[in-house]
C-alpha cells in the first residue's frame, strides 16, 4: 500500500506525552511533525480538550443560522422550525 507521507500528523494524549516528544516517528524518511489539533472525520481532535471542536462547531451552527435569516423572509415558527432541524441542528 502506497502511503502519502504528507498526510500524517502527530497528536500526544495523556502522560506518554512526554515520551512522544522525546521520540521520531517518520515515514518515508520524513519526520512527522507534531500538531496542537487535528480534524479526522468532521472531529477536531486535541492533545489539551475538546474545546477547539466546541469551538469550530458552534461557528459553523452560527454561520448557518446568519445565513438562514439573511436567506429566508419568513419568521413563522413552523417554516423556522423545518429550518433549524433541517440546517442548523446537524451541524
Amino acid at each position: 500500500m502506497a502511503l502519502n507521507g504528507k498526510k500524517f500528523e502527530l497528536l500526544g494524549y495523556g502522560d506518554e506525552h512526554e515520551i512522544i516528544q522525546t521520540m521520531h516517528y517518520s515515514i518515508k524518511g520524513k519526520v512527522i511533525m507534531e500538531t496542537n489539533h487535528v480534524k479526522d472525520l468532521g472531529m477536531h481532535m486535541s492533545n489539551a480538550s475538546l474545546t477547539h471542536h466546541y469551538s469550530k462547531t458552534i461557528d459553523a451552527a452560527k454561520k448557518m443560522t446568519n445565513w438562514v435569516l439573511r436567506t429566508f423572509q419568513t419568521r413563522q415558527q413552523k417554516c423556522m422550525l423545518i429550518l433549524w432541524k433541517t440546517m442548523v441542528q446537524p451541524k
